[in-house]
């Protein structure tokens, strides 16, 4: 049996993996952006549909192809304060969240596929949003 640090296993408990794709992504949300506008929302929910992929690589099985930068984000987030809300409660606070996990993946470099996706996801977000 393997041991998972406590902190995982919270984490992995509010994912909630055993729902449809369309509701974990909605949980997702929820999760890093519980207070986040309704344009917010939309404009996310656009841009899912636009590139089809979201912000934190999550196939149709419901398992991460990779971490994202945002998933990266809102995991230290948790790990520091005990909530995982990246996104804020305004239009700014979340183009700011998005615009940091987007320069983050430019700067470390874009080479795979899922990385693309992810690029286009954050840009997809950001044009919705404006």
């Amino acid at each position: 049996m393997r041991i998972v640090p406590n902190t995982y296993n919270s984490y992995n408990y509010q994912l909630n993996l055993q729902n449809t794709n369309r509701r974990q992504t909605s949980n997702f949300l929820q999760m890093v952006g519980p207070n986040a506008t309704d344009q917010v929302k939309e404009s996310w929910k656009k841009a899912e549909q636009e590139v089809g992929a979201n912000g934190f690589a999550l196939a149709s099985d419901g398992k991460f192809t990779q971490l994202t930068e945002l998933m990266g984000m809102s995991l230290v987030k948790y790990h520091q304060t005990g909530n995982m809300d990246i996104l804020g409660d305004t239009n700014s606070s979340a183009r700011q969240a998005v615009q940091e996990a987007l320069d983050r993946l430019k700067q470390n470099g874009v080479s795979t596929d899922e990385e693309l996706k992810e690029k286009a996801f954050y840009e997809s977000f950001l044009k919705y949003l404006s």
